[in-house]
């Protein structure tokens, strides 16, 4: 199955962009208990990236990206239960000189393949 991922942001002015990144990651989460503490671990599988290289945008410009990621056939699907959780997630990140990192991950819910 493909997913098209689209991701535009406008600069008012100036600015030097150090990298611009992608990612289809499925994420593991796993919830047990130690002694009297709960603990959750997380460990994220990347799929597929796309990494753009270092590149200055002026005032009105635009980054304007759109990418296809594929989920092979067969792979697992989305899954939640009480302390197992596997999650679909496409992972944005722009690193900008002089602001805040911008990181955001958008959920995907993959589902079972069904027989025909």
């Amino acid at each position: 199955e493909d997913v098209t991922f689209t991701y535009q942001q406008s600069f008012k002015s100036a600015i030097e962009v150090k990298r611009i990144a992608f990612q289809l990651i499925l994420r593991e989460l796993a919830t047990y208990r130690r002694g009297t503490d709960t603990v959750t671990v997380t460990h994220d599988h990347i799929i597929q990236q796309y990494e753009q290289p270092p590149r200055r945008f002026e005032g009105g410009e635009s980054i304007n990206e759109r990418r296809l990621f594929h989920i092979s056939e067969g792979a697992m699907h989305s899954f939640e239960a009480n302390r197992n959780k596997l999650r679909w997630i496409i992972k944005a990140r722009v690193e900008m000189q002089g602001w805040p990192d911008y990181d955001e991950e958008f959920g995907l819910r993959v589902l079972p393949e069904t027989v025909r």
